[in-house]
């Protein structure tokens, strides 16, 4: 069948048997072939006139230059002389773009096959072409285009009734992005050309909803959607695991060999319950919650999507445990990390960033913690402390502090006091370093001695 267009009767100068230039509108009557719409590259069936003489064909439009080619003449009266010859131009014929019976909407008739075996003829145009035989049936259909034949928009019906298989093979084309196109018993289908491969619609024929397609029961909603819903055949770990050759939708997959990959189609949708402990590895075509790695659980289950371009995204895990292990959600904290707890480190403790959790090991890395504080008696023994190693007796009211973890430089900020019976002693900073700091125990009369009382050290500052 060809394309349509309303109107279009012009003049053309070409001469010959070749491609026709489509001129200026016979009269105000009609349209040029631009002004009428038609799409370039698509085929339209004409009529060309000269005197007495015309011809019926079909032809491709150009829309630059406006042309129409002459690929196949459908009839042709020259000299008086009916037949499908292509006429001679001499310069002044006028081109009508027409509508033929083979470009009528309705079927042109039935063809009924018995047999297994046959071919599609550029003659089923427009046909239904019926299968019925309880063994295999073998259909052979020519390239696309070949021959001036099987044209763009060339199209036909099927059906098989029978028991038997109906497999159509195209020569060269692809039907459909394969080499065949296989129809079990009531299936039918809409067959159509571009000029270079088929494509076809499938249809089921006698009952739309099969039982052995799982919709044995569309009355009750909830029963069709148990009938779709399929326990699968165990799937083999693999770096790849395919997903598209699952037998349902809902499987087991067995082993432990590390996932890097997953094929499965865009909108598809698995549930997997792994058996074993393996390796879900995040990345670019693999995307897992959270962005990161997956260790599976025996038990465990995983939801599947399908995107474009490959990509498989893990859209729900669920865990045997009751509760997701802090191991598993923990990670550095960085500023790309979503949909999981970020921890705090030392870096994001001291820049004060926000949104982050504090756990109690990286309390002290805040500019407001203490990062070292004491209190012990003159003889040097700890009552209480955090961030020290031990404190040195220097002798007679001389103490010196000693920091498990050094400060980054030496300009912090420190306090120390003594608790002594009586007044007039006071503690006197003698010296610091980023790895301990001296004081001095001195009296109202300057002199460095020893009390009865305690020490009081704590120190700021960024370590």
């Amino acid at each position: 069948m060809s394309d349509r267009a309303n109107l279009v009767r012009v003049l053309t100068t070409t001469t010959g048997t070749g491609t026709m230039a489509l001129g200026t509108a016979y009269s105000v009557l009609f349209m040029t072939s631009s002004e009428s719409g038609m799409v370039d590259g698509r085929t339209y069936t004409y009529l060309v006139t000269e005197g007495n003489d015309w011809e019926l064909g079909k032809g491709v439009y150009t829309a630059s230059g406006t042309t129409l080619s002459r690929v196949t003449v459908m009839a042709s009266r020259i000299g008086g002389t009916l037949g499908t010859t292509k006429m001679t131009l001499t310069g002044t014929a006028q081109v009508r773009i027409v509508e033929s019976a083979d470009d009528m909407g309705a079927l042109r008739g039935t063809r009924a096959v018995t047999g297994i075996s046959d071919t599609l003829a550029q003659s089923d145009l427009g046909r239904a072409v019926t299968y019925s035989n309880a063994a295999s049936i073998a259909v052979s259909l020519a390239q696309a285009g070949a021959s001036s034949s099987f044209l763009d928009g060339w199209s036909v019906h099927v059906k098989n009734t029978g028991a038997g298989t109906l497999t159509i093979t195209p020569t060269t084309s692809t039907i459909n992005g394969g080499a065949t196109l296989v129809l079990a018993q009531n299936l039918g289908a809409f067959i159509w050309s571009d000029g270079t491969n088929y494509h076809a619609y499938i249809i089921p024929l006698t009952k739309p909803l099969l039982a052995e397609n799982n919709l044995s029961d569309v009355s009750a909603k909830y029963t069709a959607f148990d009938n779709l819903s399929v326990k699968g055949a165990d799937i083999a770990s693999a770096a790849t695991l395919n997903l598209d050759t699952a037998t349902g939708n809902l499987v087991d997959v067995t082993g432990t060999t590390t996932i890097t990959a997953i094929t499965l189609s865009e909108g598809r949708e698995r549930t997997v319950r792994f058996t074993g402990a393996l390796t879900l590895t995040n990345g670019a075509s693999l995307v897992l919650l959270g962005g990161a790695n997956i260790t599976t659980a025996a038990g465990d289950f995983a939801v599947f999507r399908g995107y474009a371009a490959g990509v498989v995204r893990c859209v729900n895990y669920s865990r045997i445990s009751s509760a997701t292990a802090f191991s598993d959600i923990k990670q550095t904290a960085t500023t790309s990390a979503t949909g999981v707890v970020q921890l705090a480190d030392q870096a994001a403790m001291e820049a004060q960033t926000a949104g982050r959790v504090v756990t109690a090991d990286m309390f002290k890395s805040s500019p407001f913690a203490a990062k070292v504080w004491a209190q012990c008696v003159f003889s040097s023994t700890l009552n209480a402390s955090a961030g020290l190693t031990n404190v040195t007796d220097n002798g007679s009211g001389d103490i010196s502090f000693n920091y498990s973890t050094n400060f980054s430089s030496s300009y912090y900020p420190f306090f120390g006091a003594s608790e002594l019976a009586g007044a007039g002693y006071w503690a006197y900073p003698y010296s610091h370093s980023t790895s301990t700091c001296r004081f001095l125990n001195v009296n109202a009369a300057g002199t460095v001695q020893d009390g009865a009382g305690t020490w009081s050290f704590v120190a700021f500052g960024d370590q």
